[in-house]
């Protein structure tokens, strides 16, 4: 496993997609945003602690999703995966490996934003803020929770082209869905979507406001492995 896991790695960091996804975020979250806050009121009050408890609060961008699936279907495309099947690695461990490779290259190029808000910002100071310890955490068990969501479907579905549209327009349909639910029908279902479940502690970072995210966010790591795995494993590699 632990080979297996290497190899994802590599993958990752000698494939030019995620140097482009890197890029891309950095211009995206935290060249435009200084830019931003150069002309605009609070040019002064971001500091470089605001700016990485705004970082870790949104949720896997786009250019994340884009990154997880096509790099979840990669062996597929490639077609590598029956020669990893073949080196006696099961279904089952190639996906864990896709998870572990996708937390590492989003987590990667999280930490590499992090330098970047340090270098734009550290002239406006450090800002300190406690609520930073909790954010933090939390917010890698919400990244965590993404990418089982993501790199499932993606895994699931083998295909490059279909998984990125199924991961783009499925959490909106579940969006529009559940918020037509709860107008229509007075039901709470979008405080359920994964989308919106850490909208309260975002808004306040507390331990209070921990609890039910957390819990959420767990319901959606368990379900999507359990999903993944016992599809995977009733899947026929092509």
């Amino acid at each position: 496993m632990k080979k297996l896991v290497k190899l994802q790695v590599r993958n990752i960091f000698h494939n030019k997609l995620f140097y482009v996804c890197l890029i891309l975020t950095l211009l995206t979250t935290n060249v435009i945003t200084f830019l931003v806050s150069l002309f605009g009121k609070n040019a002064q009050t971001a500091t470089v602690c605001s700016q990485i408890i705004n970082l870790f609060n949104s949720e896997v961008s786009i250019i994340g999703m884009l990154f997880i699936t096509i790099f979840c279907t990669f062996d597929f495309s490639e077609g590598t995966t029956k020669n990893i099947i073949g080196r006696g690695y099961s279904r089952i461990k190639l996906l864990i490996s896709k998870y572990i490779g996708s937390f590492i290259g989003i987590i990667t190029i999280d930490l590499i934003s992090v330098i970047f808000i340090f270098l734009l910002y550290a002239k406006n100071g450090i800002g300190w803020d406690p609520s930073i310890g909790l954010v933090i955490p939390f917010s890698i068990i919400k990244i965590i929770a993404f990418i089982t969501i993501y790199a499932t479907i993606a895994f699931v579905f083998e295909k490059t082209s279909i998984a990125i549209v199924t991961n783009t327009v499925l959490p909106n349909m579940i969006t529009l869905l559940f918020g037509m639910s709860d107008t229509n029908l007075h039901t709470h279902m979008s405080k359920y979507w994964i989308e919106n479940v850490g909208e309260k502690f975002a808004s306040k970072a507390t331990i209070a406001n921990m609890g039910f995210p957390l819990i959420m966010y767990v319901i959606y790591i368990v379900l999507f492995v359990g999903v993944g795995m016992y599809l995977t494993n009733k899947k026929d590699i092509k």
